[in-house]
């Protein structure tokens, strides 16, 4: 054995063939295990066939197919270097088994038609699909391999040939490849090759079999494969149906498609049928009716289904009594308060009463005093008159403490002792349900739903409930109009009818059956809320909207019509209000996960990606498979940089969905293009493309790949014209049409501008003035990746925003270029947005985290000085501006800010060293010339007041408490014809102001313009409150002034 193969240390053989080995290796530079392929016979044919192999698998990058880590040649040998696939082969298994279960063949086959599909979109066909190469991981996961047999979709095939140099495998090949029609090989050879596969998966063999070559051939030709079912009874009609569609002999009628094979197989899973696969749970299968229109609005209605007259089906027999019998009628009515006291009469007579302990085990029970409970039901059980009931009291106790195990052997005793008993077929379904085995609850409740008696309505709405979220719609309906005809007056089938027509898109046979319920029910708050949830996936906002408003005006105190309100509010772009509404329900009821989602997204609107986080991590610790919540997530996840969670999230939603989203593939390849991974990027878009080829999310980041792969820009610009064509008519398309229009202008001899050139253009345009065409370039550099540089990035374009005045989004930007990258600056210029738009306390904490790192960050000392000083903490904004200006002696803003400060702080001689200093350094401000003017007022200093009031007025005319100012100043000074000339100017302006008045006349009194100066004492007099300070002061002067004038007069 070798000892070695490059740098890879080989420490065991794992297979041989007859062409080459297989070793596991060590290898130091990864220090991991790997796999070693050695080509052994070095013959021309089949070199060319392992190269076919290295070149074809080193292109595909996919979950189910074994992933190449490096290639090369030893000592004449090529070699391959593959992934270790720790586990067997799937042929290993059948060979061990004979067969696995129908439910993990259809995991397995839908895997791996998902890897074929992937492979399909990169012109790559495998067309030796068989057990034997396919892997399965110790997770359980297959994986396919032995890609030697490979070739382009678009490459000429050689003949068939005996050596099986393109036909595949005897017993897997496709007719076409048995017949050596080597034009027909292509995509549906793989679809038939995966039938082949999942047929020996459920029967343990190939579809055709023989003992020699000839006989091979002419079965696969002729004999079409005996039916799955013969073989395996547990294989249910639509899953043999979608295997055998797979192996027709004519191409054109299987399986369009890998990936329509991949869907066939996920709707088996949840289509009517006899028997279903088990261990397979729908409740989170992505195809169900849908929690928001379904699951949950059941959830209002009730945590379990009614029992109503089940109670009474259990036909207790007794002695004629009328003690007895009133027990008898209070149990089936679920009168526990009545019963307790018929159990406790019964039991003072005879303590060991069968009925008594029954009955008082039954109040119990539904005071949930578990154990006291037990210890009545169990003696009651041992009388045999009471066994069956006390054995359906006991199931629902031990369904109450969560032992489901235990709840359903007490529930198959009942059915034991009293076969067909409604009562017991419900309970035993609904444990069934909690311990996910819908499909026996659905078994159980057959008989009972069919058989007329007094329990038939119940298990009919739950039989159609458990229908209804199995995916069985056909079969659901059948029941519950059942159900409806039993009870015309009850408004539960009806409202499950209108669910059920809502879900298949029948939306005005669901507003029919709502319309009826209403007619029938009290509970008209639950039924409002529905159809506004019905109304909401119809679109219908004013529908849904009235419905809403009126489910809460009834239900007030109801966390699910608040969300439901909030849901539609949110689609009508009402965000505030829908928060609202979400806020109040989960004050309600704090996990409500329509509640928490609705919150999720009104966070993710606006970027606030902590609350929205929290908000999806508490829906997903109730429901860990809710692909809603996940997707979201990793959206969130995404922006706050954290791209590994994000990638877990959305391959964990592919992964429910069945990967059958095309939507979800393309948003993983939007994470790696993101990050500058183009050839992660494609693989992702080539796979959404592979399940739909309008995807328009997967054109448009397919195209713009392909921008920077050599000689990619003619296919890139052919991507982008087909986004154009696939956009939704509500998008714009304003960045598409851009690139479009790049590309085709850009001449063939120059070379794109890469990611980091549109940051640069960006920041050569917003220096020169140009913020919108900043903006553009910076959103170019984000759609490509940014170069790596995607803080720099958003912090541009926040820039932009900031300086074309959309605060809002200017501070979404600054947020994301922080989860890109804690940096400074943009930690800075948000804490000045969040000033403007007055959020000072989230303002602080930015500043405050900056100087926690940097003490002396002169920008965070001048943001939080700010902050404190529109708190109205003085003090302590003095305390910072004063350490800015150390800092900053040159900025004449510093120097204004702590002017400002001191002034505020009763500080004159401060404020007018501070303002003369930032004016002396050349800011030209006339509000801080009034500032430093008033503290030259307060100092006594007025003809230094007056002329800083003068200067200010020089500068801005219409300042009004300057000019009020130099009033005073004025009349200190003596001179009383600058100051008339002042208020007559302010009055001008203000002509009911009586302070301004009041100077006037007091002004004119002094130039001896008695009369004038009367009248306005007297205007002034009659704007002011009688009784004041003021108007009595006033009042004196006015008398005092017309004393004299008449004094004058008389002296005349």
């Amino acid at each position: 054995m070798l000892k070695a193969v490059g740098r890879y240390r080989l420490q065991e053989e794992l297979g041989r063939g007859a062409n080459g080995v297989v070793y596991r290796a060590w290898d130091p530079e990864r220090s991991e295990d790997v796999a070693v392929k050695v080509l052994t016979e070095v013959g021309e044919k089949k070199r060319a066939r392992f190269e076919t192999e290295v070149r074809t698998l080193a292109r595909l990058r996919h979950p189910n197919l074994v992933t190449v880590l490096a290639y090369g040649e030893h000592q004449g040998h090529p070699y391959l270097v593959m992934e270790l696939v720790r586990g067997g082969s799937l042929q290993h298994e059948l060979e061990q088994r004979g067969g696995i279960p129908a439910a993990r063949a259809v995991r397995i086959a839908q895997s791996l038609a998902q890897a074929v599909a992937y492979a399909h979109s990169c012109s790559v066909i495998h067309r030796d699909i068989k057990p034997d190469n396919v892997l399965i991981t110790s997770e359980g996961e297959p994986k396919l391999t032995d890609f030697g047999m490979a070739r382009d979709l678009d490459a000429t095939h050689a003949r068939l040939t005996q050596s099986r140099a393109s036909m595949g495998t005897p017993g897997y090949w496709a007719p076409e490849q048995a017949a050596g029609k080597t034009e027909q090989i292509g995509e549906l050879t793989d679809v038939y090759g995966l039938g082949a596969t999942l047929y020996a998966m459920l029967t343990g063999g190939p579809p055709a079999q023989g003992r020699t070559y000839l006989e091979f051939v002419q079965r696969t030709l002729n004999d079409p494969p005996i039916p799955p079912r013969r073989l395996a009874p547990e294989v249910w009609p639509e899953l043999e149906a979608v295997c055998l569609r797979a192996l027709e002999k004519e191409p054109a009628r299987r399986h369009g498609s890998a990936t329509s094979l991949a869907r066939a197989l996920h709707a088996s899973l949840h289509a009517p049928q006899g028997r279903s696969p088990a261990g397979r749970a729908p409740w989170v299968a992505a195809g169900v009716v849908g929690a928001a229109l379904f699951v949950g609005l059941v959830c209002w209605w009730a945590s379990e289904p009614a029992t109503q007259d089940s109670a009474a089906a259990q036909q207790i027999p007794s002695p004629p009594s009328p003690l007895l019998a009133q027990g008898k009628q209070a149990f089936a009515a679920q009168d526990y308060e009545a019963l307790r006291a018929i159990a406790d009469e019964l039991l003072a007579e005879q303590p060991s009463a069968p009925w008594g302990l029954l009955w008082r085990g039954a109040v119990r029970r539904d005071r949930e005093d578990w154990e006291a409970a037990r210890a009545d039901l169990s003696a009651a059980f041992e009388q045999s008159e009471c066994a069956p009931s006390a054995a359906i009291e006991l199931a629902r106790v031990h369904l109450g403490q969560g032992d489901q195990l235990a709840a359903e052997s007490w529930a198959r005793r009942a059915l034991e002792l009293r076969p067909g008993d409604t009562d017991a077929a419900w309970v035993l379904a609904h444990v069934l349900l909690r311990l996910e085995r819908p499909d026996e609850a659905l078994d159980v409740l057959e008989g009972p739903s069919s058989s007329a008696g007094p329990g038939q309505f119940a298990c009919c709405m739950l039989r159609g409930e458990v229908l209804l979220r199995s995916d069985r719609p056909a079969e659901a309906e059948e029941v519950l109009r059942r159900a409806a005809a039993l009870r015309p007056q009850e408004a539960g089938p009806e409202r499950m009818l209108a669910l059920l027509c809502a879900s298949s898109g029948r939306m005005a046979d669901a507003e029919a059956h709502f319309a009826r319920a209403l007619e029938v029910t009290d509970e008209e708050a639950i039924l409002l809320n529905d159809r506004a949830r019905v109304r909401l996936r119809g679109r219908d906002l004013q529908g849904a909207l009235a419905d809403a408003e009126r489910a809460v005006a009834l239900a007030p105190s109801s966390p699910h019509p608040l969300s439901t309100l909030g849901q539609v509010l949110l689609l009508g772009h009402e965000t505030a209000r829908a928060l609202e509404c979400f806020t109040s329900a989960l004050a309600l009821d704090p996990d409500h996960p329509y509640a928490l989602m609705g919150a999720a997204e009104v966070f993710f609107e606006r970027m606030d990606c902590e609350q929205a986080a929290a908000a999806l991590n508490r829906v997903l610790a109730k429901d860990p498979a809710n692909p809603q919540a996940l997707f979201l997530r990793g959206l969130v996840a995404s922006e706050l940089g954290d791209r590994a969670a994000a990638v877990r999230d959305l391959e964990e939603v592919a992964r429910l969905e069945g990967g059958t989203e095309a939507n979800t593939f393309a948003s993983l390849g939007t994470l790696y293009r993101e990050a500058g991974q183009l050839r992660e990027a494609l693989a992702y878009y080539d796979r959404a493309l592979a399940i739909d080829r309008r995807c328009f999310p997967a054109h448009y980041g397919r195209g713009l790949c392909l921008i920077f792969v050599p000689g990619g820009r003619a296919e890139a610009l052919a991507e982008l014209r087909g986004a154009a064509a696939s956009m939704p008519p509500d998008m714009g398309g304003g960045a598409l049409q851009h690139w479009i229009d790049y590309l085709s202008r850009l001449p063939a001899d120059r070379e794109p501008v890469p990611p980091r050139g549109w940051l640069e253009l960006g920041r050569q345009r917003f220096a020169r003035g140009e913020p919108d065409a900043a903006a553009q370039c910076f959103t170019h550099a984000l759609e490509l990746g940014a170069g790596g540089q995607r803080a720099e990035a958003l912090y541009g374009l926040g820039k932009c925003r900031a300086l074309l005045g959309h605060l809002e989004l200017a501070e979404q930007e600054f947020t994301r270029s922080l989860w890109a990258r804690p940096n400074a600056d943009a930690l800075v210029s948000r804490g000045m947005i969040r000033i403007e738009r007055g959020d000072l306390r989230g303002a602080l904490g930015d500043f405050n985290a900056l100087l926690k790192t940097d003490p002396d960050d002169p920008l965070a000392l001048m943001g939080r000085g700010t902050v404190l000083a529109k708190s109205g903490d003085v003090r302590g904004s003095l305390v910072d501006f004063t350490r800015y200006v150390q800092l900053q002696p040159e900025d004449p803003n510093g120097w204004r800010s702590l002017a400002l400060s001191a002034f505020a702080e009763r500080d004159p001689r401060g404020a007018i060293q501070a303002a003369t200093q930032a004016l002396t350094l050349g800011l030209e401000d006339p509000g801080l010339l009034e500032l430093r003017g008033s503290a030259h007022f307060l100092e006594g200093a007025y003809q230094e007041a007056h002329e800083d009031f003068s200067r200010a007025l020089t500068l801005e005319p219409r300042l009004h408490d300057a000019r009020a100012k130099r009033i005073l100043t004025a009349q200190h000074l003596g001179d009383h014809a600058q100051a008339r000339d002042d208020a007559r100017a302010l009055l001008g302006e203000a002509p009911d102001d009586p302070g301004v008045m009041l100077a006037l006349a007091e002004s004119l009194e002094a130039l001896g313009e008695g009369g004038e100066a009367l009248s306005y004492y007297q205007r002034a007099l009659a704007r002011l409150e009688p009784g004041s300070d003021d108007h009595a002061k006033v009042q004196a002067a006015r008398d005092r002034l017309a004393a004299a004038l008449r004094a004058a007069e008389g002296t005349q």
